[in-house]
């Protein structure tokens, strides 16, 4: 939950019962965001009156698959002259009917190999490819489908838009788009692209906090076919790679949370492995471009983590102290031999504690497989130790012979405090989310919303 929604939860929730209570709360934070964009909000209301007749928040009658599909077809396109396609329309949004799912990596991988047709197949046909019974008839199917529709609705647009554009790539472009609704990513600036398209659609749906993934391991076979058939060198790939980076900065002023620059933009490079073949360290070509690119950019966003084992290279880390040492904040470490153990023992299997990724705040999370929501709200220790000095009475303060009997005493008010946490977190109610629900895996299987349970791992933090 945001800090403007903390601060005035009645008065939010009961804004939420009706259509022009969530069209004023949209408008409130679209004002916030573009007060940041504009460095003044008289800047940003006089902007936001100009534009006021591009405002669109979808209906809510709608099944939320029918809302985003009505929300790709309102969407306002822009296509650059050259470089990656990525675009956000600020002034179209989706509606809430609940808590907004944040802070979740979804697993790339899984977008560059599946195209919009095979999700489409696994959801019409009555048995997964797993055998997993279907009801073709259910509000999660109907939900997917009209997303799935949606999102082919946004490539054929984007398609005709490029087709008529002046970008320089034009063609190859359309023809990367193209390959989104019936092929997997062929090339490595194709797979860039592709996770730019679907990293854009989950900001456009309203959620935050976007982590990338493990995208040196996510990339690797693109780039070394690419390589290894001479269609591309280390240098195209690594200039790919800064342009990549610098196409996620874009609308840092829309992403950003609580402070500018803090997007959750993550992407996770290296790794300690453990599979079949045995136990390694993960890294390629890709895991130092992506810090060299950083280092030369010098942009905020997005942050990298470097996953890091006692097998993991010396230059490797010499590269990034040194990165570190520009004040740029990252890479950032995550010590694969503490967190791992630590992610087994806590209740995940091996596999997905091995491919771990982290949430914004760092904390390790199973990609494509959870709906690990931290920072959801937190205990301060001080306020429940304000309560009990302001309700106990001076003659009980003045008896009290012990810390041990004050600290008792202070357990009480704790307790309270906790319990109307736990209160809090029992009754979340979150927002159907059949975008997030197309990309985790038990969701697909189960067919279950992510926000109903879907997912593997339902854990809070």
């Amino acid at each position: 939950m945001s800090f403007l929604k903390k601060i005035a939860k009645p008065v939010y929730h009961k804004a939420q019962d009706n259509s022009m209570g969530r069209r004023s709360i949209t408008l409130a934070f679209l004002l916030r965001r573009l007060t940041r964009r504009f460095g003044s909000k008289e800047k940003a209301s006089s902007y936001l009156a100009k534009n006021m007749h591009k405002f669109y928040i979808t209906g809510s009658k709608f099944n939320k698959g029918t809302q985003i599909k009505n929300l790709f077809r309102k969407i306002d396109i822009h296509i650059p002259k050259s470089g990656f396609i990525f675009f956000l329309d600020e002034f179209k949004h989706l509606s809430e009917d609940g808590h907004i799912i944040d802070n979740i990596s979804i697993d790339y991988s899984k977008v560059l190999k599946s195209s919009v047709y095979e999700y489409n197949e696994f959801y019409f046909h009555p048995k997964s490819g797993r055998g997993f019974a279907r009801d073709l008839s259910s509000d999660f199917i109907k939900n997917q489908l009209d997303a799935l529709d949606g999102i082919e609705l946004l490539i054929y647009r984007i398609i005709k838009k490029l087709r008529n554009s002046n970008h320089k790539d034009r063609a190859k472009f359309a023809r990367y788009f193209e390959n989104m609704i019936d092929k997997p990513a062929e090339h490595f600036e194709e797979a860039l692209q592709r996770i730019l398209f679907y990293n854009q659609l989950l900001w456009q749906t309203g959620h935050g906090l976007n982590g990338l993934g493990r995208l040196d391991k996510i990339l690797e076979d693109c780039y070394f076919d690419d390589l290894n058939s001479g269609f591309i060198t280390q240098e195209d790939a690594y200039d790919l790679i800064k342009s990549f980076l610098k196409t996620l900065h874009t609308y840092y002023w829309y992403k950003s949370a609580a402070l500018m620059g803090d997007t959750g933009q993550v992407i996770i490079l290296g790794g300690k492995y453990d599979d079949e073949y045995g136990e390694y360290y993960f890294y390629n070509d890709l895991t130092y471009m992506f810090i060299r690119a950083i280092k030369e950019l010098q942009l905020p966003d997005p942050k990298v983590l470097l996953r890091v084992s006692s097998e993991t290279p010396r230059d490797l880390i010499e590269l990034s102290l040194e990165t570190i040492n520009t004040g740029i904040g990252s890479p950032l470490f995550s010590n694969d031999e503490v967190v791992i153990d630590k992610m087994i023992e806590f209740g995940y299997d091996k596999e997905d504690a091995n491919n771990y990724v982290v949430s914004a705040c760092w904390e390790p999370s199973a990609v494509g497989k959870g709906f690990e929501q931290n920072n959801i709200n937190f205990i301060s220790y001080l306020k429940p130790l304000n309560e009990f000095f302001d309700n106990e009475t001076e003659q009980f303060l003045e008896n009290v012979n012990s810390f041990g009997e004050l600290f008792n005493s202070y357990k009480y008010y704790l307790k309270k405090d906790a319990d109307e946490l736990i209160a809090f977190l029992d009754n979340i109610e979150w927002n159907n989310d059949p975008m997030l629900s197309l990309f985790i895996d038990d969701c697909n299987e189960k067919n279950r919303d992510i926000s109903q349970g879907g997912a593997k791992y339902n854990h809070y933090g």
